[in-house]
């Protein structure tokens, strides 16, 4: 059976239905990843971590009572609280909202005859896609609406005419919801780590094929290639879960590694043992390369903390690739932001446009197999290059 045809079957499975952080799913998927990197003879392990679960259980509903009387197309927003039935109220700007602390949306509150908030809605005019809330315990009703209602909104402001709208969720919190990372680690002679990353949970009601089902097949295939050569440093693959919940599985990954490095400071001199109290595991980490959304597009691009951006474009010109390399890592996006506010240099890749994104049509069809060898070779390279650096 060829590659390809192996990696085929790999997105087909992962891409069956829906990766939904915390779900039996995922745990089936962690289950299977663990399988395939213990082959691979690396060390494996998974890190479990609790964090605020979520499901919708009744689908949003908005309609517009006045100006004039219209239904607005929803989608759900991660973390919305419930609404008791329908209730209506006056539609009035409120702003802007950040999800996933970087993506920002028009707000608009609903509220009552006493100018209390009973809920809101998001919205842009250029594209709507299924978003997470920043914070887990804000749990106001909410949903987001079409882009159209967002014009349609924006034109009666502009008349002066007054909104009333109405609208109806229903969700359920769900505490002590278990995601998984998976890490597979191949031991080095040298102190130094790279870690290669990628998400592989989806939003709820999309397959994610390409988002991120995509980076797990580059993962894998980095993982049976890495696996025959012979590194300086510890190389350490890591499938994360929770990305689409406001990169929880990154942050908590994160934070586990800030723990003390532990060492037997007796033997230490004074000012030796002052600088190691400071350190943490983090330190460790040459780099950390990551890959989100890699199978379907037209351009590759980077972002990437400027001390690398040279080895990336060297990489990519030997590799005979186009790729665009953003220089500096400065928008709070995708797994690797949890570990650039840390202080750790951060490769991250991804292709664009990709018009299925969060979205159930993010399907298997979607995928292009050679792009994703065609990043796999890429980030081969790269890990390369950082292991002779």
């Amino acid at each position: 059976m060829s590659k390809m045809v192996m990696k085929s079957e790999t997105l087909d499975f992962l891409a069956e239905k829906p990766r939904v952080a915390g779900s039996r799913r995922n745990e089936e998927i962690a289950g299977f990843l663990l399988d395939k990197y213990s082959s691979l003879g690396y060390d494996v392990s998974v890190d479990e971590h609790r964090f605020m679960g979520w499901k919708l259980l009744e689908e949003p509903q908005f309609s517009f009572l006045k100006p004039k009387r219209k239904k607005a197309a929803t989608t759900q927003m991660v973390w919305s609280g419930s609404t008791e039935g329908k209730f209506r109220g006056k539609l009035v700007s409120s702003g802007v909202q950040l999800t996933f602390e970087a993506y920002p949306f028009r707000k608009y509150s609903i509220v009552d005859e006493d100018g209390k908030e009973q809920g809101y809605v998001l919205t842009r005019p250029d594209m709507v896609w299924l978003q997470s809330l920043t914070n887990a315990m804000d749990n106001m009703p909410c949903c987001l609406i079409d882009t159209k209602s967002c014009r349609q909104i924006e034109r009666w402001q502009k008349q002066g005419k007054e909104i009333e709208a109405e609208f109806s969720i229903k969700t359920k919190y769900m505490p002590n919801t278990v995601l998984r990372n998976v890490i597979a680690t191949k031991k080095g002679r040298a102190k130094k780590e790279i870690v290669v990353c990628a998400h592989y949970d989806s939003v709820p009601d999309s397959p994610g094929a390409n988002d991120n089902a995509s980076g797990t097949l580059v993962l894998l295939k980095l993982a049976e290639v890495l696996s025959k050569e012979d590194f300086r440093h510890t190389i350490r693959l890591v499938s994360f879960d929770a990305e689409e919940w406001n990169k929880q599985g990154a942050y908590m990954y994160v934070e586990k590694r800030r723990q003390k490095v532990s060492e037997n400071k007796a033997r230490l001199g004074t000012k030796t043992a002052r600088y190691l109290k400071k350190q943490t595991e983090l330190d460790k980490i040459k780099a950390v390369v990551n890959i989100d959304t890699v199978g379907a597009g037209k351009t590759i691009y980077n972002i990437c903390s400027k001390k690398y951006a040279g080895l990336v474009k060297a990489s990519a010109k030997e590799s005979g690739m186009n790729v665009e390399v953003r220089s500096g890592y400065n928008a709070p996006q995708f797994d690797g932001w949890a570990f650039h506010v840390e202080g750790v240099p951060v490769i991250h890749f991804g292709v664009y446009p990709y018009k299925y994104f969060h979205t159930p049509e993010d399907t298997k069809e979607k995928v292009n197999l050679k792009l994703i060898d065609d990043v796999a070779g890429l980030i081969e390279k790269i890990v390369d290059s950082l292991d002779k650096d």
